[in-house]
């Protein structure tokens, strides 16, 4: 489902360059696939997960692939971060992690 979504936004050929990723199905291993981050290119992903969940979200596919993408410090995850807070004036964005 989440794959084909991201196909579907590729195909468009509309510009997906973003600063900020809100990573899709609390990091799911369908999630942002490799040609949809390098399309998006974010310096910034937020991945909402609850810590210890059951269902292993992240994923280590979807972290290693994220990783690839940008630093491992600008990759937030409400489980280890706590609420996360993005504010912008429209040119820069503005992080605050409750943690």
């Amino acid at each position: 489902m989440f794959m084909e979504a991201e196909r579907r936004l590729l195909a468009t050929g509309l510009p997906l360059d973003s600063n900020v990723l809100k990573v899709g199905h609390h990091g799911s291993r369908n999630a942002s696939t490799a040609e949809f981050l390098a399309e998006v290119s974010p310096a910034i992903a937020v991945i909402s997960a609850g810590a210890n969940n059951r269902y292993g979200h992240p994923t280590l596919e979807v972290l290693s692939r994220l990783a690839t993408e940008m630093t491992p410090d600008m990759i937030y995850l409400t489980g280890e971060s706590g609420t996360i807070e993005l504010t912008t004036d429209g040119k820069t964005v503005e992080l605050i992690a409750e943690k």
